[in-house]
């Protein structure tokens, strides 16, 4: 097998390949393409591995720009049969010899491989790919696995979690599903407030902005909780392949009471169930050292463990390096970044 690595330009060719590949994401999709290139100006590659004549993989490859130089960055992928021991080597070869064409000083990859998956670890190290020093996507993630009933989702669930999806219901809570650039925009505005209340960091409003009306209702979907008619709580999803993923959440700043991110959750999951999802990922949760009350990620860590579930810690990104000196110069703005901002 030589593998060789051609640009695809039709969306529905692309589409069709990862709606139907086990190791495909969101952050590979062709609209987050778009939302990257046309939305935030960067430079993309979508690159289709094929054998022969077969497409057998896909890379969306972002351009980032440093105060070092750029490089390239490969969001959970390539989307690659990575259990596949012929297939990986010659994808990592033909992406290395595909990139130390260009002035770049490093490629990166963040695989949707898990740590446990040793191996592909192995395989990596073996290609000169080195271990960057922090995750840029979640690493430690809570993950619920929704191959069971509603009975039996709730059964396993904590007590007082359980209490307040119930007590949510009684009191008439409804949430609903909404792809409004007007509800997104009082979303961001919740978002902005919660940051700054509760000292959490949390994507510039044209970001997430731009982010969404990329990605919007073939992604990207709002739930909004109400009571009473009016909006209390809101939370940013994305439904794709077979995982929906928990981006972001928010609720409004007198509604402690009430509680209705419990609710929310639950018809968030409700959802991810009906579509026939495979699990429901509540992203990053503080490693089980950090998790105590007073830790600043213990909060959100624990609301998500009321739900059940398990820990995933995915594989760090792994870095090809092209030019040591500007990348030893970015791996130590990474290294003070993140001892500054260290949470997990």
């Amino acid at each position: 097998m030589v593998l060789e690595l051609r640009s695809i330009t039709q969306p529905e060719q692309w589409t069709q390949f990862l709606q139907q590949h086990p190791y495909n994401y969101f952050l590979q999709t062709w609209q987050w393409s778009e939302f990257q290139n046309q939305g935030l100006g960067k430079p993309v590659y979508r690159l289709g591995f094929y054998d022969n004549e077969k497409l057998v993989g896909l890379a969306l490859a972002i351009v980032e720009t440093t105060r070092f130089g750029q490089f390239v960055y490969i969001p959970r992928g390539p989307v690659i049969d990575w259990s596949n021991s012929q297939l990986v080597p010659q994808a990592l070869s033909a992406l290395i010899n595909f990139f130390a064409r260009k002035n770049y000083f490093q490629l990166r990859l963040e695989p949707l491989v898990l740590l446990a998956q040793s191996e592909v670890f192995k395989q990596l190290t073996e290609f000169g790919f080195r271990t960057a020093v922090k995750a840029i996507q979640v690493e430690l993630a809570w993950v619920l696995d929704l191959n069971q009933t509603e009975a039996d989702l709730l059964k396993n669930m904590r007590k007082n979690t359980r209490y307040y999806i119930k007590r949510g219901q009684k009191l008439g809570l409804t949430v609903e599903f909404s792809t409004s650039e007007e509800d997104f925009s009082w979303f961001v505005s919740l978002l902005q407030q919660a940051s700054r209340r509760k000292g959490f960091l949390v994507a510039e409003a044209n970001y997430l902005q731009q982010e969404f009306s990329f990605l919007k209702g073939e992604v990207l979907q709002l739930a909004l909780a109400k009571w009473q008619g009016q909006p209390v709580a809101g939370a940013l999803l994305a439904y794709y392949g077979q995982e929906a993923s928990y981006l972001h959440a928010a609720m409004v700043d007198d509604q402690e009471k009430l509680e209705p991110s419990y609710y929310l959750q639950w018809e968030c999951i409700r959802k991810a169930k009906s579509l026939g999802l495979a699990k429901y990922n509540f992203w990053g949760v503080v490693s089980d050292q950090n998790y105590h009350p007073g830790h600043p990620g213990y909060g959100y860590s624990n609301f998500k463990k009321g739900f059940g579930g398990r820990l995933e810690v995915y594989l760090k990104p792994q870095d090809y390096v092209y030019s040591w000196l500007p990348y030893w110069f970015f791996r130590a703005q990474e290294w003070y970044r993140q001892k500054r901002d260290q949470v997990v």
